[in-house]
């Protein structure tokens, strides 16, 4: 039921234009091509024209709630890699070196189910990650879980869980979110959510820290040497 809830949740605001609103760069590029970036449904043909990263600020927890104060990011772009392929790769704990260039390693501490098939809906499972920031080892503890949806589309959640271990900062990815499309030419159009707090990033600087991380993000994935 709670992941069932979190997948709800999770495409609802990822899919929410009133929710968002793009930074300066995406606005004017939007104003010229109008209809060349279709992100904002699930389960359609999306069209995407130009090897641009579009990002969005907004805010998606509801005021005085945890998290509130901090700015969510949502960005979208093209890869070229196919839909399942990077859908793989997300997934792979063992991967992350192929795309987070920061990453100090990702474990899987408890799965729950590792296929399409069963309670859950989706591949889920509990996991550890840690990154280099600013000298410091951040550390994530999240729920991941994975499913397919209709076109041959992937979603990818993540919830931060309780977890600390000595010698890290314990960080929250408070929403996390991967929405990837398929295109005809073979590549696929992913569109990203990230909620994310951490005590190493100021508030006075964590929207330009999550704008920037964003479209850095898809920027590693178009150039990760993909496993064959």
């Amino acid at each position: 039921f709670a992941v069932q809830a979190l997948v709800q949740s999770a495409t609802a605001l990822t899919h929410n234009r009133d929710l968002w609103t793009p930074d300066s760069k995406t606005q004017k590029i939007l104003s010229k091509e109008p209809d060349a970036y279709q992100t904002w449904q699930v389960g359609v043909d999306h069209v995407v024209t130009s090897d641009q990263v579009l990002v969005w600020s907004g805010t998606i927890t509801p005021s005085g709630l945890y998290g509130s104060e901090l700015p969510a990011v949502r960005a979208a772009g093209r890869v070229p890699i196919a839909a399942d392929v990077l859908a793989e790769m997300l997934i792979d704990s063992t991967r992350v070196h192929e795309y987070i260039q920061m990453s100090l390693g990702r474990t899987d501490l408890l799965v729950l189910q590792d296929t399409e098939d069963g309670p859950f809906g989706g591949r889920t499972k509990i996991m550890q990650s840690k990154s280099q920031f600013l000298r410091k080892t951040l550390q994530f503890t999240s729920l991941l879980h994975a499913r397919r949806l209709e076109g041959g589309s992937h979603l990818i959640v993540t919830r931060a869980v309780q977890g600390a271990s000595a010698g890290a900062v314990v960080s929250e990815i408070l929403l996390g979110v991967n929405v990837i499309h398929p295109l005809n030419d073979g590549q696929c159009l992913i569109v990203t959510v990230n909620h994310i707090r951490s005590p190493m990033v100021p508030m006075m600087i964590a929207k330009r820290i999550g704008l920037q991380a964003a479209v850095n993000f898809i920027a590693d994935l178009r150039n990760a040497k993909v496993r064959s």
